[in-house]
């Protein structure tokens, strides 16, 4: 019998796992442990992490919702890592964890990361995890603008559009393809309604409550497809194309300011050490 066919209860596997950190830390540090200590103290790192990896696949399937210009980069490299051969993404067509493509999601997923509209998928896995990122939408528009300017994506009409015409930031925004698109990815499902849902500002505290929430220790994740020109945490805008596309983006502003409030809640439940959200992110798209 292999372990990859046991299913550990969770409470059972929490209960192992506190176990195990206490073993662990109880330890003598490795400078001054005996060689037998350092094996037992080894050996308690290794069979924790295992447990944590078993936990978090035994979750019934997880859907991450990419909203584009958000971090779901940096999410997909780590979901994919973490729930390995259970592990598709839907883009422009579903594939598996080694980029074949497939007809449907084959009955042995566990986690489906893409652009999708989080009703539609919900309702064909009742009862799944549902995760996403969100950004301050003023923000969020002008990294997407910005992103296709370095890397155009030929495939899609909106990005050929933007290099046929030289549309600046100004014209892009204004396209009914790039407003409140976080608000129709979200359609009628509530943020409450989401495990989790990550803030792009707060990349490394979001990991953190992501890890407390999920079970796990260590997230192999960095932030991935940033803008390398851009050495400031915003983008400087002249502040009235800033207000129009705020203006612009309403529906998304009030879904980002609910998002924020809704972090900094599960964050203050999670018991988390250290700060968790900076009401600036919030700041940045005020009611207009």
């Amino acid at each position: 019998m292999t372990t990859e066919h046991i299913r550990i209860p969770a409470q059972l596997a929490l209960n192992l796992r506190a176990v195990l950190q206490r073993l662990e830390h109880s330890a003598a540090p490795s400078g001054h442990a005996a060689p037998e200590e350092t094996i037992l103290r080894q050996w308690t790192h290794d069979l924790r992490g295992d447990l944590e990896s078993q936990l978090f696949r035994q979750v019934r399937v997880l859907l991450s919702l990419h909203i584009p210009k958000t971090g779901g980069v940096s999410f997909r490299q780590m979901l994919a890592t973490l729930f390995g051969e259970a592990y598709c993404q839907t883009y422009w067509e579903i594939t598996d964890a080694h980029g074949q493509v497939l007809a449907d999601f084959p009955p042995s997923v566990r986690c489906i990361h893409g652009h999708f509209y989080a009703e539609k998928l919900r309702r064909r896995f009742p009862g799944a995890a549902l995760v996403s990122w969100v950004r301050e939408p003023v923000e969020r528009v002008a990294s997407f603008y910005y992103y296709w300017q370095r890397e155009p994506d030929w495939k899609n009409p909106l990005c050929r559009a933007l290099h046929e015409h030289d549309w600046t930031l100004r014209d892009f925004a204004a396209r009914d393809e790039t407003r409140n698109e976080m608000s129709r990815y979200f359609g009628c499902v509530a943020p409450e309604d989401f495990a989790f849902i990550g803030l792009t500002e707060r990349f490394p505290e979001s990991m953190r409550l992501f890890v407390q929430l999920f079970h796990l220790t260590a997230v192999p994740a960095a932030r991935a497809n940033a803008n390398p020109a851009r050495s400031d945490d915003t983008y400087s805008l002249p502040e009235d194309l800033r207000s129009e596309i705020a203006a612009l983006n309403a529906e998304d502003c009030a879904l980002y300011r609910e998002c924020a409030r809704l972090f900094e809640e599960r964050w203050q439940q999670a018991g988390i050490d250290g700060a968790g959200y900076s009401p600036h992110s919030a700041a940045l798209c005020a009611p207009v």
